[in-house]
């Protein structure tokens, strides 16, 4: 039987629940994070060394340098961000936005068309995003 429209389906709730903490880390870790063209540390620590990039080079892998390009943009350098991975603009943006959406859809407690549509849109953005960062870092 089909759900009533002022019923919410507790699985959105779930979803929601577990989404926004998700879009919200790299935020969060970006802000407190720091970042330079080479290398991004959050509180001293920096990460391990990208296999694909010590294999093949920076330019080989999608998303090297996406860590950094978040951090950047996250700290309002948005052309250094622009430099180290365009699409680290796109991941902040992405985070934001989906985290309001999620938000949204937990304080009306019903999934719109607008929530389907921004779900499905989000996934294509970052996708195309993410491609079109690697295109862009190729060709430089």
């Amino acid at each position: 039987m089909p759900r009533p429209k002022d019923q919410v389906d507790p699985r959105d709730l779930r979803v929601a629940w577990t989404w926004l903490p998700l879009l919200l880390l790299p935020l969060v870790a970006g802000a407190l994070a720091h970042a330079d063209e080479r290398r991004a540390t959050l509180f001293g620590v920096e990460g391990g060394p990208c296999l694909m990039r010590l294999a093949a080079g920076e330019r080989a892998c999608p998303g090297c340098g996406l860590s950094r390009g978040t951090v950047l943009a996250m700290h309002g350098e948005v052309g250094r961000s622009w430099n180290v991975h365009p699409a680290g603009i796109v991941v902040v943006a992405l985070c934001a936005i989906g985290a309001l959406v999620h938000a949204h859809l937990l304080l009306v407690r019903r999934r719109t068309r607008l929530h389907d549509w921004a779900f499905r849109a989000g996934w294509v953005v970052f996708g195309a995003g993410i491609v079109g960062a690697w295109l862009v870092r190729l060709v430089r």
